[in-house]
């Protein structure tokens, strides 16, 4: 499936939130499902290809399956609004990475794309520039850049969360 088949899908959940439900599945609400549909516009607009499909977790999350195989790769968006970047081999889970979507937990990223090519600015101003010739590099190049950019946001709200205790 392309990325836009999947976002056609996630829209029909939109407008019918019930639908993706099943016996043992608690549907994802709107908002999850709004959340999954920028992270297929992100996802589209990055290093990952093509989507392959799209399917709800049991708890009210969704599911982008990118890769399946001896090596699989899956974007998850969680009920309580993490998004995550996950890798398996062999059915065991190998990464699992914290990532950046406009509205999820973390929403202070930017990824855009100019005449140069892709990049992601951070909160503090940084540019981290991506080469997507080498396409499964580049996922991961991706997926660690967003880890960075979240410990270091992390450590900055922790700092100064000390210092608004210390006054």
């Amino acid at each position: 499936m392309t990325w836009f088949d999947l976002i056609t899908k996630l829209r029909d959940w939109e407008r019918d939130p019930g639908r993706p439900a099943g016996v043992g599945i608690t549907a994802p609400t709107v908002e999850i499902i709004r959340l999954a549909i920028r992270t297929a516009e992100f996802c589209e607009a990055g290093p990952f290809g093509s989507a392959g499909r799209v399917v709800p977790d049991p708890n009210g999350g969704i599911v982008f399956k990118l890769r399946e195989g001896s090596i699989a790769e899956a974007v998850h968006v969680w009920s309580n609004g993490n998004v995550e970047y996950q890798r398996y081999e062999e059915m065991r889970l190998v990464e699992r990475t914290p990532l950046a979507i406009a509205g999820a937990v973390t929403p202070e990223y930017k990824a855009a794309k100019d005449e140069t090519g892709w990049y992601v600015e951070t909160p503090d101003g940084v540019t981290l520039r991506f080469n997507f010739q080498d396409q499964e590099q580049a996922a991961r190049d991706w997926a660690q850049a967003m880890t960075i950019g979240l410990r270091e946001n992390e450590a900055r709200r922790k700092h100064e969360a000390k210092g608004s205790d210390a006054t």
